[in-house]
Parts: C-alpha cells; sequence; structure tokens
C-alpha cells in the first residue's frame, strides 16, 4: 500500500520533481515517522480544518 500511495503521490503532483525533497525516500519516510507516533510499521496524518464528530 505504500508503495502505491507514493506512486500516485509523485504522479499526480509531477509538477513538483524538481524540488529536492520531492522523491519516493521523503514520502515513505514521514509515513514511517507516522508509524512510530501510532505503534505501527507505517501511517497517515491527515488536518482536518473542519470536522464533524458524532459522539455516542
Amino acid at each position: 500500500i505504500v508503495r502505491r500511495k507514493v506512486d500516485i503521490l509523485l504522479s499526480a503532483f509531477a509538477s513538483q520533481a524538481g524540488k529536492h525533497w520531492f522523491d519516493r525516500e521523503t514520502f515513505e519516510a514521514m509515513m514511517r515517522l507516522r508509524g512510530l507516533e501510532s505503534a505501527s510499521r507505517y501511517a497517515e496524518a491527515f488536518y482536518g480544518r473542519k470536522l464533524t464528530l458524532e459522539l455516542k
């Protein structure tokens, strides 16, 4: 899943390819760091500017 996600990011934002930070290693490292924060091998983080939660 990680490999596919990174492939999609690299192809979807091809205009960023010239940036020094825009490479496979950067995205895999970010997912790995998120994984360390959540006791998983890999994870993602999201920013929700507006979020609706239903509490039960």
